[in-house]
């Protein structure tokens, strides 16, 4: 080994061009740390400086470990690891090569980082650059790739429905959000930022959640090294008029910090849940049944359902409707039934359009059912149905006649005439 101002250096006579290289690092958390699995060129200036070939680099300015290429003075990133507790200690280094140019590198008996480049098929030496403050041993190089013992590097943050990834509409939805921590260092300061499909509502989750703007925050705090943890998560899947196909999905973030900056990982594989639609199995009703329907049980009478399976239609409905969305108790929804509570036409369409939300909540409907009332309406389906007459409903220059022919479409589906 040489030694040049700070830093320390050395080169051995190396062809090797395939197989595995092994080294232990002990990095100190300043400059750089190069390690030159092959190269082709020593540049002399205040030492023989190594080019023209594949290095690992440890650096905090990039705060990874990096594997490199250098090819007419350029250098470019094949394949980054950054750890999460930062680059401070031992790390136990092996990558390997194939005749295809196949590279694997594993940190501390992990794979980090695979890529494949064939730009250099020679070598004339395995060198090392190094500030005196760090330290390697262990250097190995075997030319034959030595089988690894390890497992691939799960996600460092991963977003998975746990128990299925098909729903309906009234399904809860069971998610586990998890992270994982490779190296010894603790993580401080452990945010997770979730968004979520609209089609989704949140229920709880097995921790402390607060919300900002459309994300919802877990402050999880410090991250051991070597853990992983998770959240369990329930959602709830509102939307009605989801149609059959509809894939949601989830998104998560984690930003931590330590001694340098503030890093951020992102998901790289949130789970896509597909909405399906079941085969409805309840009869349709019109509307002028479900208004008896709560009135009797709101009288206390005996009904066909019972309170809270009702107050559970009325949830949904509020969930997914624009215009209902502060109907969330039975007498309010008692009360657009009672058309006469609302003068006009505007009170017939809405109980009718109303009527027709029941009927797609308690499965006698749903979102994709086809419909043909081409002399009324252009829409194919009770879902487009719906969002044209609440669009009528909403706009308030709708005239009386674009209300009663509201009220004409939706009854006609209330009465199966489609």
């Amino acid at each position: 080994m040489c030694e040049t101002s700070s830093w320390n250096w050395a080169y051995i006579d190396s062809i090797m061009t395939c197989g595995t290289w092994s080294f232990d690092v002990n990095y100190m958390g300043t400059d750089g740390f190069n390690v030159w699995l092959m190269s082709n060129e020593l540049v002399a200036s205040d030492y023989y400086n190594p080019r023209e070939g594949y290095f690992i680099q440890i650096s905090m300015y990039t705060s990874s470990i990096q594997l490199m290429r250098d090819l007419n003075r350029q250098q470019i990133v094949l394949g980054k690891f950054t750890p999460l507790g930062g680059l401070d200690g031992w790390w136990s280094i092996s990558v390997t090569r194939s005749s295809n140019g196949e590279f694997e590198v594993y940190v501390n008996n992990v794979l980090v980082i695979q890529a494949q480049d064939t730009t250099f098929d020679d070598s004339s030496w395995f060198a090392f650059e190094t500030y005196n403050t760090h330290s390697i041993d262990n250097i190995l190089f075997v030319e034959s790739s030595v089988e690894v013992d390890s497992e691939a590097l799960p996600d460092v943050l991963t977003v998975v429905a746990t128990d299925s990834l098909y729903v309906v509409p009234g399904d809860y939805l069971q998610c586990q959000l998890s992270w994982l921590n490779i190296d010894p260092g603790t993580a401080e300061n452990v945010q997770v930022y979730l968004i979520f499909s609209e089609y989704l509502e949140f229920v709880s989750s097995s921790i402390p959640v607060t919300i900002d703007g459309d994300s919802f925050v877990f402050e999880i705090g410090s991250i051991q090294g070597f853990s992983i943890e998770d959240i369990e998560i329930t959602f709830f899947m509102a939307n009605l008029l989801a149609p059959s196909g509809t894939e949601f999905w989830m998104n998560a973030t984690l930003s931590y910090t330590d001694t340098w900056a503030i890093y951020t990982f992102e998901a790289k594989d949130s789970q896509m849940v597909t909405v399906v639609t079941e085969i409805p199995e309840n009869d349709v009703h019109k509307s002028s049944w479900w208004k008896k329907e709560f009135s009797y049980v709101l009288n206390g009478k005996s009904a066909t359902y019972d309170r809270a399976y009702l107050e559970s239609l009325v949830t949904m409905i509020s969930y997914s409707s624009e215009l209902f969305t502060d109907v969330t108790s039975l007498e309010s929804a008692l009360s657009i039934l009672l058309v006469d509570t609302i003068s006009g036409h505007l009170g017939k369409a809405m109980g009718e359009v109303y009527g027709v939300w029941l009927n797609l909540a308690n499965d006698a409907l749903t979102a994709d059912t086809e419909i043909d009332l081409t002399d009324l309406t252009t829409a194919g389906t009770v879902g487009e149905a719906l969002i044209e007459c609440e669009a009528i409903l909403l706009d308030p220059s709708s005239s009386d006649d674009d209300l009663k022919n509201v009220e004409k479409i939706c009854s006609e589906i209330n009465a199966e005439k489609y």
